[in-house]
């Protein structure tokens, strides 16, 4: 039986200071990885409140950076999907939406770990949740 980890949730703010305090394990990343940055990052627009350099450094001290960047172009077209299925949806609702998909590209499915989703219709939530269950099916 697996036990069920509670999972920290933490600001940008505070992901940008633990990086400084984490050693920096790549001194440099391709121009193929840091285009496929910058792709991901124009997606995700205004939503992604952190900034393209910030965004490099932080990969810089993954381990395996090239897995991090697969993860986030997977969350770039899960989050550019649903805003073209619902088009009319506000700044704030579009960071929530960033949001779900980064937890659901961690694994989270429980709907009560949703718990910070505050302006985004259910219904937006159910479809975002249906997709990936879908998927996972397929």
């Amino acid at each position: 039986m697996t036990e069920d980890k509670e999972i920290m949730y933490i600001s940008s703010k505070d992901a940008q200071e633990i990086a400084k305090n984490t050693p920096q394990k790549h001194e440099f990343l391709s121009d193929d990885l840091i285009i496929r940055i910058v792709n991901f990052k124009n997606i995700l627009g205004e939503a992604d409140e952190t900034s393209i350099d910030q965004t490099i450094l932080n990969f810089k001290h993954d381990t395996h950076p090239e897995r991090e960047v697969v993860i986030w172009e997977w969350i770039a077209n899960f989050y550019e999907y649903i805003n073209k299925l619902y088009t009319n949806l506000s700044l704030e609702q579009q960071k929530e939406v960033l949001g779900v998909a980064l937890h659901l590209s961690s694994g989270v499915r429980d709907l009560h770990r949703f718990n910070f989703v505050k302006v985004l219709p259910d219904e937006v939530l159910k479809k975002m949740l249906d997709l990936v269950a879908e998927d996972k099916n397929s």
